[in-house]
């Protein structure tokens, strides 16, 4: 039996290395795959800033048969000189059944700057020249120039509009060529001084940048943080002259240069600011006059300027007794506290711009006094002369003769001549006792002297604020240009609308009653025309200013 066995071993050993085909190892021997065939999906890669690591394919000849192995079961792949442009090696060892090395290799080539990714960034513009910088940057890699790229620029030697030629060109690692076109600016402009200085204009000049290819000048008027405000000149040279400026005004002024080609332009940096001022025009005073014993009241007209300077004397020529007062140019009066009670004061007023912490003042106004000298406007009606209403209406008259009612304020018949009695000197006198009837009676007559008030308002165009009519007509005044009195109920009340202190004159003598309204100022009112439309018993009366209705009141009698 053992001696078939053996037969039967020594049989199929000898098909074996007889057969074709068949190959057999004694245990543990393995494959040696040096002069393997390693391939690549490609000859080569582009670069990527990081190890290029393509998939790696093995075949062997077996027997005369080519054979492909397995990754990672028959071999295992490493790589080297994989990430920069050049040649990468890669060497293949079996494992398992396989052994030795095998050597492989494959190309990095340039990776184009012209590829999606890359981005052209400008770091700073052309100027006439100065050269422009520009930095290429691929999805935030870090890129190096003059290690893997170039910037070359030409044709920055005047401004222009896209004149410029800048070109990218990769070098190392990275390839191909990115060229364009870009603006050259204009220089800033420096140098800026001021000359020839005047009330209202002022000639500029700077450094010339002709030579530069620029087409022109802007200036600009700008605020006092340098934002632009408005263009003031726009010239060829590099001087100009700025006129029509605003009196009593610190002025600052920039400059830009620019280049006009075809249909566009491009401007340089603005300047560096320049500063100048204007004095202020000469001041129109409004009035002056006594606010209390001891305070007198000055206004003027608003104007452009840092403030005003307020000179106050009781000679008319200022040379004793002067006071000097200031206020902020946004005020347009000031009440001032003086030594002298019941003496007139000179007023003069004059404006001042303030620059590099100095005033700098214009000329003074007229000189203004604290005595009510300008007639604004009055009224007069007539009485007959009955005794005892005459007495009243010079009673009224004289409470009321002297009054100053301030801008803004309002006046009162009632508060100001006070409850009409006996004891004050009032005399019975005929009064209205409704739509038919009369009776004497204490203070009788001055409602006439609140109508004549009243029409005197109505043509100072003053706000009326309290207005009553009369139970019957009345013969002193124009029919719905009444005013009734009556202590208690009936008032007649005004507001001085004007800008200016106003001072009330009464007159009553000679059976005519004028009220007259006096200030310091040198305005007069608007021109306003009365008209009173009527209808049966019912009586309207319009005020128009400048054609248009500001006031209306009615009456029925």
């Amino acid at each position: 039996m053992k001696r078939i066995v053996s037969v039967l071993i020594a049989v199929v050993m000898l098909f074996g290395f007889t057969m074709p085909g068949i190959s057999v190892y004694a245990e543990g021997e393995t494959f040696d795959i040096n002069g393997a065939e390693v391939v690549t999906n490609y000859e080569s890669y582009e670069y990527r800033f990081k190890e290029v690591k393509p998939s790696v394919k093995v075949f062997v000849i077996k027997d005369g048969t080519r054979e492909k192995l397995k990754i990672n079961r028959d071999y295992t792949v490493a790589y080297s000189n994989n990430i920069n442009v050049g040649t990468a090696g890669i060497t293949v060892t079996g494992i398992g059944n396989y052994s030795g090395t095998a050597e492989g290799s494959f190309e990095i080539s340039p990776l184009d700057i012209g590829e999606k990714g890359f981005s052209v960034n400008q770091i700073k513009a052309a100027y006439a020249w100065i050269e422009p910088v520009y930095e290429l940057a691929y999805e935030g890699q870090s890129i190096v120039k003059g290690t893997d790229y170039t910037v070359t620029a030409s044709g920055y030697d005047k401004a222009g509009v896209k004149s410029a030629t800048v070109t990218i060109k990769g070098i190392g690692n990275l390839g191909g060529t990115r060229s364009f076109k870009t603006n050259v600016y204009p220089n800033k402009v420096t140098g800026i001084k001021l000359k020839k200085k005047k009330a209202t204009s002022v000639r500029i000049s700077w450094n010339s940048l002709k030579n530069t290819g620029i087409t022109g000048y802007k200036v600009y008027e700008v605020d006092k943080k340098g934002n632009i405000l408005k263009t003031v000149a726009d010239v060829k040279t590099n001087s100009a002259i700025i006129t029509d400026l605003e009196k009593g005004k610190v002025l600052r002024f920039r400059i830009k240069a620019y280049k006009k080609q075809n249909g566009k332009a491009v401007f340089s940096n603005i300047s560096s600011k320049v500063t100048t001022y204007t004095k202020p025009a000469k001041v129109t005073a409004n009035f002056a006059c006594r606010s209390s014993k001891y305070k007198i009241y000055v206004g003027w007209d608003s104007m452009n300027c840092s403030g005003f300077q307020i000179k106050y004397s009781t000679n008319k020529k200022f040379k004793s007794n002067v006071g000097l007062a200031y206020a902020k140019g946004s005020k347009t009066s000031k009440k001032i506290v003086v030594d002298k009670a019941n003496t007139t004061y000179y007023v003069k007023v004059r404006a001042y711009t303030t620059y590099k912490g100095k005033k700098k003042f214009g000329k003074w106004s007229e000189k203004f006094s604290t005595d009510f000298g300008k007639l604004y406007e009055y009224y007069s009606t007539y009485y007959v002369n009955n005794p005892n209403r005459t007495t009243n209406l010079k009673l009224a008259c004289k409470a009321i003769d002297g009054t100053i009612v301030y801008p803004g304020d309002v006046f009162s018949f009632n508060e100001t001549v006070g409850i009409r009695t006996a004891a004050k000197g009032y005399k019975p006198a005929p009064i209205f006792t409704g739509p038919t009837g009369h009776e004497d009676g204490v203070g009788g007559g001055v409602c006439q002297v609140a109508s004549t008030m009243f029409n005197a308002a109505l043509y100072c165009n003053f706000s009326i604020v309290e207005r009553h009519q009369h139970s019957q007509r009345v013969t002193y005044c124009p029919l719905g240009r009444d005013a009734a009195i009556f202590w208690g109920s009936e008032d007649f009340k005004f507001r001085n609308t004007s800008e200016f202190p106003i001072k009330i004159s009464m007159e009553c003598s000679g059976g005519k009653l004028t009220c007259s309204i006096y200030t310091n100022g040198y305005k007069n009112p608007p021109k306003v025309t009365l008209d009173v439309s009527r209808s049966g018993n019912h009586f309207t009366l319009r005020r128009y200013v400048k054609g248009k209705v500001n006031y209306t009141t009615s009456s029925n009698y």
